[in-house]
C-alpha cells in the first residue's frame, strides 16, 4: 500500500470507531432518558396479559379457536408514586423498580439489548412481574424525536410493551388448556349432532 492508501485506511478505521462510539453514546443517552421518564412518571399503561396458544401442546392445530391466545387481563393503567432505578432485586438489577402496595413491578427498557435467557430465568425464579419496553426504533432517529414522543411510547402506549413474567402465568396455562378441551368437546358434540 502507498502512504496515501495507508493514511486512508487509518482514517476509515477512526471513522468506524467514532461512529461506534457515537452509536454507543446515543444508545446510553436514550436508555438513561427513558429510565428518567419512567421514574418521574406517576403511572404507566400495562399491556394485556395473554397466554400464547403454543403453551398448550395438545391443542388442535386445525381449530382456529385453539390457535388464539388466551387473554387473562386487558391492558390497564397502573398508578404509582415512587419508582426507583438500579435497585438490586434477587441477584439482578432491573432498569426500573416500582413498589406497588404488596407487590413490585419491574420494567426493562430495550434499546439494543433485550432481556436474555439468564435474566429471564432470574426474573422467573424471583417471581416478580416484569414488562419490557422496546424503544429500539428511537435509536434509528435520535435527532428527530422529541422527549414527549418518547414519554408517550414509554408511559401511554402498549404497542411495544410485553410481559416477561407475570404471576398468573401458570393459572393462564391451565385456563388455556381448559378452554381448548371445552372447545374440542363442543366441536365434537356439534359434529355428532350433525351426523344423527
Amino acid at each position: 500500500l502507498s502512504r496515501r492508501q495507508r493514511q486512508m485506511c487509518i482514517r476509515d478505521r477512526r471513522d468506524i470507531v467514532l461512529d461506534c462510539s457515537a452509536q454507543k453514546a446515543n444508545e446510553s443517552g436514550l436508555h438513561l432518558m427513558a429510565k428518567k421518564i419512567v421514574k418521574e412518571s406517576t403511572y404507566i399503561n400495562l399491556p394485556e396479559i395473554q397466554i400464547s396458544a403454543r403453551r398448550d401442546s395438545s391443542r388442535n392445530e386445525d381449530d382456529w379457536e385453539q390457535l388464539q391466545p388466551l387473554i387473562l387481563e386487558k391492558k390497564r393503567k397502573l398508578q404509582f408514586s415512587n419508582a426507583e432505578t438500579e435497585v438490586r432485586c434477587d441477584g439482578f438489577v432491573p432498569d426500573i423498580y416500582i413498589p406497588i402496595r404488596d407487590s413490585v413491578l419491574l420494567v426493562e427498557i430495550a434499546v439494543t439489548h433485550y432481556v436474555d435467557i439468564e435474566k429471564y430465568n432470574r426474573i422467573k425464579r424471583a417471581k416478580v412481574p416484569t414488562i419490557e419496553i422496546d424503544i429500539s426504533d428511537f435509536l434509528k432517529n435520535t435527532e428527530s424525536f422529541s422527549e414527549d414522543e418518547l414519554r408517550k411510547e414509554l408511559i401511554d402506549s402498549v404497542e411495544h410493551k410485553r410481559w416477561i413474567y407475570h404471576r398468573r402465568e401458570q393459572e393462564g396455562i391451565q385456563k388455556l388448556c381448559e378452554r381448548n378441551r371445552t372447545v374440542s368437546y363442543t366441536h365434537l358434540r356439534a359434529h355428532e349432532t350433525l351426523r344423527h
